[in-house]
């Protein structure tokens, strides 16, 4: 009698989990937030709908292909990762919300395979890359010149503390001065505000100095400067 009161359960409950699935996928075909506006777009997604459309179609092959027709599409996933990234809400709102309409806990999946997907070596390197020809170090100089009338300038060069959960292991090394734990990330960006170098290894108690002493984009560009004309100014 317990087995099959069990069993009777599991049953409803698995019946229950199916329906909720179905609704939520016709609330997501109802409510497409390709249809926002583009102002409103681009406040809750930080992208333009045509960015975000290139963004998929990078994504695309590095991400599983939906084989039910209840799985998430790539194009709602990256949404859903992308409001996350953009508003640093908690995971219930960014799933319930924007017009996504789907479970707190496949929120927190996708937003870390989308992470992932944004992370490979693939992805890096073609959005992120300093300058590795003469020309193209010679066309963000005439940029910084023509916004800023600063001659020989490669790039502009910050850290900036990005908050994380308290860490178990080593937490004294992500503690920082504004009294949180975060990561101390290097980010330097040419005169389009396009970021050419990230490095997000070092923990919030590092000081900027460091990171820029130890990082081997400093020890390129010294090299650079014996053939080049660089302005170097340090942190």
């Amino acid at each position: 009698m317990e087995y099959a009161l069990f069993d009777f359960l599991e049953s409803d409950n698995t019946e229950a989990n199916i329906l909720r699935k179905r609704h939520r996928m016709e609330l997501r075909a109802e409510c497409n937030p390709y249809d926002l506006d583009d102002t409103e777009f681009v406040k809750r997604y930080r992208l333009t709908k045509q960015l975000t459309y290139n963004l998929c179609d990078d994504l695309r092959p590095l991400m599983k292909t939906p084989k039910k027709s209840t799985d998430l599409s790539v194009e709602t996933k990256v949404l859903i990762a992308l409001a996350f990234y953009a508003t640093g809400s908690y995971q219930r709102p960014t799933g319930s919300s924007e017009g996504h309409f789907v479970a707190q806990q496949t929120v927190s999946k996708v937003i870390a395979q989308v992470t992932a997907c944004l992370n490979t070596i693939q992805m890096r390197q073609k959005f992120i890359k300093f300058p590795r020809t003469t020309e193209e170090r010679n066309r963000i100089k005439t940029e910084f010149y023509k916004k800023f009338k600063i001659p020989d300038v490669l790039g502009c060069i910050d850290c900036t503390q990005v908050a994380i959960i308290r860490p178990i292991i080593h937490e004294e090394r992500y503690y920082c001065r504004k009294q949180y734990h975060s990561l101390n990330v290097q980010i330097v960006c040419d005169a389009d505000m396009q970021i050419l170098s990230v490095d997000a290894s070092h923990g919030g108690a590092t000081h900027d100095s460091f990171i820029w002493a130890s990082h081997p984009l400093k020890a390129h560009l010294e090299e650079l400067s014996n053939r080049e004309n660089i302005w170097q100014q340090s942190l």
